[in-house]
């Protein structure tokens, strides 16, 4: 059994060059332009779709991968009524069940539910 689904999606993309190392004796910096540098540091920081480069070659495979990643749906299914496959043994859930054990759920966040109950606070289910 395969999956395929067509996947379409735009890139775009900002290339800035790599900053060079600080140097190891840094400078005395008058405090309004730290601060101005720290705004535009954080501005820096919003533009998600900016990558660095490092001499005269562009790394792609980075920016493209994540690109995929996102564009790619969370759960691919073939059809609305699909079952899917069993996430231990992989079998055609379409197909009948599998032999895999059904196991409980692993507790996430037993040690939270338990701190709650130690706490006398209230469950909201």
């Amino acid at each position: 059994m395969s999956y395929e689904d067509p996947l379409a999606f735009s890139v775009r993309a900002a290339f800035i060059p790599e900053p060079k190392s600080p140097p190891r004796h840094p400078k005395r910096v008058d405090p309004r332009k730290a601060r101005e540098e720290a705004v535009a540091a954080e501005e820096e920081e919003d533009l998600d779709d900016q990558y660095q480069y490092q001499g005269n070659f562009l790394e792609l495979a980075p920016m493209l991968r994540e690109h995929v990643i996102l564009a790619a749906p969370m759960q691919p299914i073939c059809s609305d009524d699909c079952l899917g496959l069993c996430a231990r043994c992989g079998k055609n859930l379409n197909e009948g069940p599998c032999q895999c054990a059904a196991e409980p759920p692993i507790p996430t966040f037993r040690v939270v539910q338990g701190t709650k109950r130690k706490t006398g606070g209230s469950s909201a289910s």
